[in-house]
């Protein structure tokens, strides 16, 4: 057999392996689909209409609706990036591709990873507005380093901790506390 005509082979023989995977993938998603899913994945391209993102065994796309300005802004979505994102919709188009719908507006993803990095600290509720601001409610202040983590998760939002006392209510700190807890935070 002729090299060039085996190599041709070898590459067509490469795309049906990932088009089957990629066709397992979705089947697989589809099954779940009252289950919200977190997953991270790469940006690759930007396109006029959005960003595509590499998961694993799969490629996603994020819309500019379901993007943050501000973190497009910071320059957060150039190629190679890492970023979480959310499913929000899985299908397969005509030809048998996959399609897969990314976000990181919705308030899911925040909730689902700020539940593992503040579990610790006995983590409420969250409330968010993307790429403005969020409220996260927990049963005792984090620690500087994993508010860092958080943050750097999301750039573009302001964060602010309340804590819920063991009668129910929420203790919003004074200006002094608030103002002695930012400074613990910058030593």
């Amino acid at each position: 057999m002729k090299p060039s005509l085996l190599e041709k082979s070898s590459r067509k023989l490469e795309k049906l392996v990932q088009r089957y995977q990629s066709s397992k993938e979705i089947d697989n998603l589809q099954s779940n689909k009252e289950r919200k899913e977190i997953v991270t994945g790469a940006i690759s391209d930007r396109v006029a209409n959005g960003w595509f993102v590499n998961l694993p065994n799969i490629r996603g796309f994020m819309p500019l609706k379901e993007a943050i300005e501000g973190e497009a802004k910071l320059g957060l979505y150039t190629n190679g990036q890492s970023l979480y994102f959310e499913i929000v919709s899985s299908s397969k188009e005509k030809n048998g591709k996959p399609r897969v719908i990314l976000s990181r507006r919705n308030a899911y993803l925040a909730r689902n990873v700020a539940e593992s990095i503040f579990a610790m600290y006995g983590f409420v509720s969250l409330k968010r507005q993307a790429g403005i601001k969020q409220t996260i409610i927990v049963r005792a202040y984090p620690q500087k380093q994993h508010k860092a983590i958080y943050q750097s998760l999301f750039p573009a939002e302001r964060m602010i901790f309340h804590k819920l006392l063991p009668d129910g209510t929420i203790k919003i700190p004074t200006k002094q506390e608030a103002k002695e807890m930012r400074k613990r935070d910058r030593d």
